[in-house]
């Protein structure tokens, strides 16, 4: 009987802990619709103040962290951007379009190579991803003519 009684305290502890949880995920939820809102309206420092709310709520939510990496970007801070695309990459290495944003911060940041492993491991996990595919041509299109520009000079 005292077993039983025991673990019947260790359920009642933990019930709440998980309450709690449920409830900080359906907020988190909640603050990343409204920040999807104001991205879809284009007011986007209201959009990054309601995603880094969900990501204090749940920071290990890995499109919490794409979704603020979209907003800074089209706030034209790169930097910030690569930050949390990668950490949202670090979270969930499947999440293609993390490595998509990924790579666009590295092409902003001037930093063709990074953003072509970023772009070359969206196209891993989904082979048929347009924006990937398109990204991964460019740079090449840029690399050769970086060659033969580089070729013209040194002769």
């Amino acid at each position: 009987m005292a077993a039983t009684a025991e673990c019947d305290v260790v359920m009642a502890a933990t019930e709440p802990e998980l309450l709690e949880d449920e409830e900080a995920k359906r907020e988190a939820e909640s603050f990343k619709e409204q920040g999807n809102a104001y991205y879809a309206k284009k007011d986007y420092n209201e959009a990054y103040n309601y995603y880094t709310k969900a990501i204090d709520m749940c920071p290990k939510n890995a499109s919490y962290y794409g979704n603020r990496a979209a907003t800074l970007m089209m706030l034209g801070r790169f930097r910030e951007a690569l930050g949390d695309a990668q950490q949202s990459v670090r979270l969930d290495d499947s999440f293609v379009r993390g490595h998509l944003r990924e790579g666009k911060c590295h092409l902003s940041l001037g930093n063709a190579m990074a953003a072509c492993r970023s772009f070359q491991r969206a196209l891993e996990l989904d082979h048929k991803n347009a924006q990937a595919q398109q990204e991964v041509g460019l740079i090449c299109s840029y690399e050769r003519w970086w060659c033969g520009s580089r070729k013209n000079t040194d002769q």
